[in-house]
């Protein structure tokens, strides 16, 4: 933590996810930090404390930059756990 000047308060460095799913067909993660497992039938991305599953067919990584990604094909599934 970084102590802030002023009051004495204290920050901390918040990562947020946010997970957006169009029609059946495309799922946008932003706040990504690695990526498990990858199939055409599973991708499996770590987002630091938290797992997004998402199962599918035909699924594939459309894009990739430092934190976001977006994966396409026929989405049956999106699962969100802890780890």
């Amino acid at each position: 933590m970084q102590k802030l000047d002023g009051y004495g308060a204290y920050a901390r460095k918040v990562y947020a996810t946010e997970i957006c799913i169009f029609d059946n067909n495309e799922v946008t993660v932003d706040g990504a930090r690695q990526i498990m497992e990858y199939s055409s039938g599973n991708v499996k991305i770590c987002l630091g404390r938290n797992i997004v599953n998402i199962v599918g067919d035909g699924l594939c990584i459309r894009n990739l930059s430092c934190q976001k990604l977006v994966v396409s094909g026929c989405v049956l599934q999106v699962d969100f756990c802890k780890i």
